[in-house]
């Protein structure tokens, strides 16, 4: 645990997550320690009757964040759109009220392979107002990305507004309305056509996500559950039911 006078007020990590990624949580907390800088995750719960013991991190990932937020266990709708909202609702009033300039976000699921270049990273976002592990015309990858706290705010009070307007799923194509609409600055020399870098041949892989070594472990395991390959359990931990949808 960090103590407010001694941490880097530069940069934070926003975690998103929730029960779904109980069984690669740990995996993506072992790689974000490594990255020295303070944590905030906050925690959706989507499923009220399920135990307690389900709906929660394990000790391990617990002990590797600075900040946990945890939204009440009742229904609060479907789709993307909703977690993205309830979920910055919690995290973002944390990291102004710290005082972070910036923000590196990314979902529970994720595994940075490449922490010592997380510097390397940085240095490319700072001339920037975000910068996404893709894009493209219409849409802005929300996944992982890299934003200045006044974008982040920018961009959440504009989903909230027009929330009535889009559907469940299209918060990729509202975060780049609000990135057009407040003409925010983002890198346009990443690849566009952005694939996960799973299993062998996969291409084009994004600057952010290269240089990072990104994985997006729930992904490989639900491609190597249909595949009927063994189970990768340096990042899989089969205590959970990790056959979770999300």
């Amino acid at each position: 645990m960090k103590y407010l006078n001694d941490i880097d007020k530069k940069i934070c990590a926003q975690v998103l997550s929730w029960e779904a990624h109980l069984p690669f949580i740990e995996s993506c907390f072992a790689s974000v320690k490594k990255l020295n800088i303070y944590t905030i995750m906050a925690w959706d719960i989507k499923h009220a009757t399920v135990p307690i013991s389900n709906t929660f991190p394990p000790s391990s990932v617990m002990s590797k964040v600075d900040v946990f937020l945890r939204k009440p266990a009742i229904p609060m709708g479907s789709g993307v759109v909703v977690p993205f909202i309830i979920q910055n609702y919690l995290t973002i009033p944390i990291i102004e009220k710290i005082g972070f300039d910036s923000v590196f976000s990314l979902s529970g699921d994720i595994h940075i392979a490449k922490p010592e270049n997380f510097d390397v990273v940085y240095e490319m976002f700072k001339p920037y107002d975000l910068m996404p592990y893709w894009y493209s015309e219409a849409k802005i990858g929300t996944m992982i990305y890299f934003i200045k706290t006044k974008a982040l705010r920018l961009i959440f009070d504009w989903v909230v507004e027009k929330f009535d307007t889009y559907g469940p799923v299209e918060a990729e194509r509202m975060v780049m309305d609000a990135v057009k609409y407040y003409d925010l600055k983002y890198p346009k020399f990443m690849k566009r056509n952005y694939n996960y870098n799973l299993l062998p041949g996969q291409p084009d892989i994004g600057v952010l996500c290269e240089t990072l070594g990104i994985r997006h472990i729930q992904y490989e395991h639900k491609k190597r559950m249909a595949l009927n390959q063994e189970i990768d359990t340096k990042f899989v931990n089969l205590n959970f039911n990790g056959e979770k949808k999300g």
